[in-house]
């Protein structure tokens, strides 16, 4: 595999879960293998920013629980359910929220992009968010800075 982008209409999505790596498996195609059974879904992929001791390092709600709450406000992709999955302004009320490197929001572009020198290298990337009632994502194999 070495990119794969598409969307999932919002609508067709039961559930969509925060899993927590608590094995600290590193991210091989067998190890996501082992993931997804044990989430109980039907595709992965990576999210929230953590440190090396495993905690976040930003904003990070999961079934109710604040995991991480900085003293500021940051977008974040947010939802309650899956019909209202979206990039929202956190914190907030929902039920699920992680703060993540935003490359869009409602549309635009964002330039520059914010976040750390640490995030800035070259990696396989993966991106999500929604368009037009989808949920849309990316995910490559090679090598890109968040703004390629």
């Amino acid at each position: 595999m070495s990119t794969r982008a598409g969307a999932v209409p919002l609508s067709d999505l039961q559930f969509l879960k925060i899993y927590f790596n608590k094995r600290r498996l590193r991210s091989t195609p067998a190890n996501l293998r082992k993931m997804l059974v044990e989430a109980g879904g039907d595709a992965i992929c990576n999210g929230s920013i953590f440190l090396r001791n495993q905690t976040p390092a930003c904003h990070l709600k999961a079934d109710g629980k604040v995991y991480k709450a900085p003293n500021y406000r940051a977008w974040a992709v947010s939802w309650d359910t899956p019909a209202d999955f979206g990039v929202k302004a956190v914190p907030n009320g929902d039920a699920n929220y992680m703060e993540c490197v935003h490359l869009i929001i409602s549309g635009k572009k964002i330039s520059p992009v914010t976040c750390g020198a640490d995030m800035k290298y070259r990696a396989p990337r993966t991106a999500i968010g929604t368009k037009g009632g989808r949920f849309a994502y990316y995910v490559s194999r090679e090598r890109h800075t968040p703004e390629q």
